[in-house]
């Protein structure tokens, strides 16, 4: 491959990260518009601004941020990073967290009935296990002499992949429970959503195999 492919690379995935940016900013900037009007004592409208604000946007970022072609981590160190990896996706799941406690609190202890519910209380144990995963992972050459280090990171990964795209899918399940609340463009918003997971699963779904490829060689 020559310098000048490999420019050319870099500049599609440029333009296909700014394209999932703009997909982002529509869903949160349209999630958080459809509040207005609405009063803030509502636990349902936190839920909504939480959930889009936490998954689509903290989260997604987080991710991208180990891409070795992202704008916003170009030049910095692999340590500070995977530091700055792990602060997104922290943040990103106590977000998470607290829109999942308002959903709890609103249904009366009766949320984790429907598709969206249990698909979200699943997302959220999938990233839980991703973020203790992240710590072990961070801290795996301590650890080398009770299991593998490439073995943490690809669990690490593979979780973290598997919790972020079940939350992408228990999302655009909540834009049809949305609906009945007050009109909203489902089918745009859950293609927006489908699109972001699907540029995360390309984007990340590598690393997975290229770490499962390392677990088998060992």
């Amino acid at each position: 491959m020559t310098s000048e492919d490999i420019d050319i690379s870099k500049r599609i995935i440029w333009i296909v990260h700014s394209i999932l940016r703009q997909f982002v900013a529509v869903i949160v900037g349209y999630t958080i518009s459809m509040m207005f009007g609405e009063k803030f004592t509502n636990w349902m409208v936190w839920h909504y601004i939480l959930m889009s604000s936490g998954v689509v946007l903290i989260m997604f970022e987080g991710i991208l941020f180990l891409s070795p072609h992202n704008h916003f981590s170009m030049g910095i160190r692999k340590n500070i990073l995977s530091g700055m990896h792990g602060s997104l996706m922290g943040i990103g799941f106590i977000v998470m967290t607290l829109g999942i406690i308002c959903a709890y609190i609103k249904h009366d202890n009766g949320h984790f009935k429907s598709t969206h519910a249990v698909l979200g209380l699943i997302s959220w144990i999938f990233c839980l296990l991703s973020v203790l995963g992240g710590l072990l992972a961070y801290h795996s050459f301590k650890l080398k002499d009770y299991i593998k280090p490439i073995f943490l990171r690809f669990l690490h990964t593979f979780i973290g992949l598997s919790g972020f795209l079940l939350s992408i899918a228990a999302s655009a399940t909540g834009f049809y429970k949305f609906i009945d609340w007050k009109p909203t463009n489902t089918p745009i918003m859950m293609t927006l959503l489908i699109l972001i997971g699907v540029g995360i699963f390309l984007r990340s779904g590598r690393t997975v195999l290229q770490r499962l490829q390392s677990v088998i060689k060992q």
